[in-house]
């Protein structure tokens, strides 16, 4: 189990790490938030169809120095938005219809994109090395767990 934590940290790290490289070649401004919708299409698959949802969220920025405003377009399942909202937004330098909307990462203090949630494996691999550590070290809680296995009705089973 602890090897498996380490495994899904060190992917988590490195994901975190090259994402935030690669945001070293944007140049962020403030987004606005001018639509939030709902979308539902429906898939078939053989007799059943299946009602899928997506929030969908549309932003507008204004690359400095172009006279046109962009829009991006993202779904979450996350997170919610107002209209109206600000938030920060990264656009390429060379390609400005390029872009994301951004949360400035804890671990990196880099932006990085919004629609990919990195804190959820972060969690995942600790709670994983929390359980492993305590199974490893023999701990109490293990104790207990072994000894409420042989309890059956308030009686003791006899081995």
């Amino acid at each position: 189990m602890l090897g498996i934590a380490g495994i899904i940290l060190a992917i988590n790290l490195i994901c975190r790490l090259a994402d935030a490289k690669e945001s070293m070649e944007y140049t962020q401004v403030t987004g606005t938030v001018t639509k939030v919708q709902t979308l539902s299409k429906w898939t078939r698959a053989g007799r059943h169809s299946t009602k899928l949802s997506s929030y969908c969220v549309w932003v507008d920025y204004q690359p400095q120095g172009y006279p046109i405003r962009q829009t991006i377009t993202e779904s979450y399942s996350n997170r919610l938005f107002s209209v109206g909202e600000t938030m920060p937004v990264l656009y390429h330098r060379g390609k400005v219809y390029k872009a994301y909307v951004a949360k400035k990462d804890w671990i990196t203090g880099a932006y990085l994109p919004l629609s990919k949630n990195y804190n959820a494996p972060f969690i995942i691999s600790v709670v994983l090395f929390v359980i492993g550590f305590l199974f490893y070290t023999n701990s109490p809680i293990l104790k207990w767990y072994t000894n409420a296995g042989e309890i059956t009705i308030g009686k003791k089973k006899r081995l």
